[in-house]
């Protein structure tokens, strides 16, 4: 038993250590520049000079961690030192590096980099280097130094600079190795100071998930209202349609030979077929269009948010028939894949040496169906059940778009948009930690429907 529990342990010590990476790094891999959408967006830091707006924009960059390394190591060339890689000025940064890769010579690279950058004059030549590439653009200004316009000092720093290339061009393909004592995991995980700005987060080891780029406020409390409707109306559609699915798929077996039970099949797979966005679309249109039936509301339900957990579940059951397409469009297709599961699932089972000797000894074909048979069954439907749990979690983006709900996924598309990474990042990692629950709950549920499974995991680790 011990053993068992240990290997349950480390089992999910790695996967929630694979979720928190996954969590991180794919927030981190969405383009864009979330310090340049924040200035742009946030009128209080509209500087008119260039100049002010580049020193805003370096100081946000800053305050934001963009300049850290992602990781505790990282592997990039030797001619490429990390402080070149997290520059927040991506012109002057792409020409450095440029440089640098080029030469194998970082010092004299950003010696030359600054210089060009400083002198207005020399504009031409950040446009030459990113047009031509550098060993085109320094071979063009050295053959042509006598007609161009450019301080002598510089052609000698740019001839050493293709004599350094000539000679150590080699090194480029030596990797390096380097470990990063702060770096943006770190602060995202454990939390810590950064740049003198104050304290940052304490981490979500601590269940701090920071706070919004761009809205300011507490991450957690910004997503845990979306989270908890995304939640509920995903739990509500498995409880709902797993009982659903098993007296459907008992009722086709019972009634396999009538005319209403054999068009199910075909019935089923163009249900399933339709797209949920356009399932979600007509019902609108049906019932909740003021020209057709206009039976149900369109728009979402306006939730209290500002009480707590028990006003705003109030609020949401209050407003009940909001919810009843939305969860008619969600749940559909869960309905008819596990309905059709438990159909196949019992034909089989009908067809076992057992069921003979129960209608021998007259035992009726709605008991042998409803009680016998269906509970052989129902460990791969649980199985099958809670692994589309996830799939329910993922739809939510498509219900919050077409029913304009304040869930989990537009709270997603929001951020993501907004290139919010803590947001993103904490949605990722709350999302992961429920489906990893859903599955321990799948391996508990099955070991109390089948003792079977129960006594054979207590032979095998005990």
């Amino acid at each position: 038993m011990m053993s068992r529990l240990i290997k349950r342990f480390l089992q999910t010590l790695v996967s929630l250590l694979l979720l928190v990476l996954f969590s991180f790094f794919l927030s981190r891999v969405l383009p864009g520049d979330p310090a340049k959408y924040i200035l742009t967006f946030n009128n209080s830091q509209v500087v008119s000079s260039a100049e002010g707006r580049a020193k805003c924009y370096e100081q946000q960059y800053r305050q934001m961690g963009l300049h850290l390394p992602f990781f505790y190591f990282s592997l990039e060339s030797i001619l490429l030192p990390d402080s070149f890689i997290h520059l927040p000025d991506n012109d002057f940064k792409f020409l450095l590096c440029s440089l640098s890769y080029y030469s194998g010579s970082p010092r004299l690279s950003y010696s030359l980099a600054k210089k060009i950058v400083a002198n207005k004059e020399n504009e031409f030549l950040v446009a030459s280097f990113q047009r031509v590439g550098v060993s085109r653009a320094v071979d063009d200004l050295l053959a042509n130094r006598d007609v161009t316009e450019i301080d002598e000092k510089f052609l000698i720093d740019l001839s050493q600079l293709k004599s350094d290339h000539e000679n150590q061009y080699w090194k480029r393909w030596i990797p390096s190795i380097r470990w990063n004592a702060e770096n943006q995991f770190h602060l995202w995980c454990f939390g810590g100071r950064l740049d003198g700005s104050g304290f940052v987060s304490k981490g979500i080891v601590r269940g701090d998930f920071g706070k919004s780029w761009t809205r300011g406020g507490d991450v957690f409390e910004m997503v845990k209202f979306p989270f908890l409707l995304t939640l509920f109306l995903s739990v509500f559609v498995l409880l709902v349609t797993f009982p659903l699915a098993l007296i459907t798929g008992g009722w086709l077996v019972f009634y396999q030979r009538k005319w209403y039970a054999k068009i199910q099949k075909p019935l089923f797979i163009f249900t399933y077929s339709i797209p949920t966005f356009w399932m979600g679309t007509a019902l609108l249109l049906f019932f909740a269009n003021p020209r057709m039936l206009d039976w149900l509301p369109s728009a979402s339900p306006v939730l209290e948010t500002k009480n707590g957990f028990g006003s705003w579940f109030l609020s949401l059951v209050s407003q009940a028939e909001y919810l009843i397409i939305p969860l008619f469009t969600l749940g559909y297709s869960t309905l008819i894949y596990l309905s059709q599961m438990v159909f196949e699932l019992l034909k089989d089972e009908l067809q076992k040496p057992y069921v003979l000797t129960l209608r021998a000894v007259g035992s009726s074909e709605r008991k042998i169906i409803f009680y016998y048979s269906m509970k052989n069954i129902l460990v791969p439907v649980i199985v099958s059940g809670m692994s589309v749990f996830p799939l329910l979690l993922g739809g939510s983006v498509i219900i919050d778009f077409l029913f304009t709900m304040p869930g989990m996924g537009s709270s997603m598309l929001q951020a993501c948009d907004q290139k919010d990474f803590p947001v993103i990042s904490g949605i990722l990692f709350v999302s992961g930690l429920v489906t990893m629950l859903s599955f321990a709950l799948t391996d508990l549920f099955t070991s109390q429907v089948n003792p079977l499974i129960r006594q054979s995991n207590f032979k095998k680790n005990g």
